[in-house]
């Protein structure tokens, strides 16, 4: 499953502006160059419906496919804007600004998109 979300993602950046890797176990990490945080929302949301909308095959604990079983998942995003030229402190916080809101959408229901508020 984190294979095929993971297409999804890679699937939806833009080829030469954008990037998008695994960042932990549950978690990735999407760069959108040159989009606003309002902008990078709507980009995410849109990742987040398909995501949802997505019917993910079923596998067994040896990891084969289980035929026409199939499970639906739900992601919880958070974003952070950053500055262009920012230094690699800057970019420490934005990382930690976009983990407060995902925290924060998580808390508020899962399944949605959570603009860090705060200037970085």
């Amino acid at each position: 499953m984190l294979r095929e979300v993971g297409n999804i993602l890679a699937g939806s950046m833009r080829e030469y502006f954008d990037l998008a890797g695994r960042y932990g176990g549950e978690e990735f990490l999407l760069i959108l160059d040159e989009t606003n945080g309002e902008d990078a929302v709507h980009i995410v949301e849109r990742i987040r419906e398909k995501i949802e909308s997505t019917r993910f095959a079923q596998v067994d604990t040896s990891g084969k496919i289980i035929e026409n079983q199939f499970i639906n998942i739900t992601m919880s995003f958070g974003v952070a804007h950053l500055n262009h030229g920012a230094d690699a402190g800057t970019v420490i916080q934005a990382v930690a600004g976009a983990d407060n809101a995902l925290y924060a959408s998580k808390q508020n229901g899962r399944n949605q998109t959570t603009l860090f508020k705060e200037k970085i």
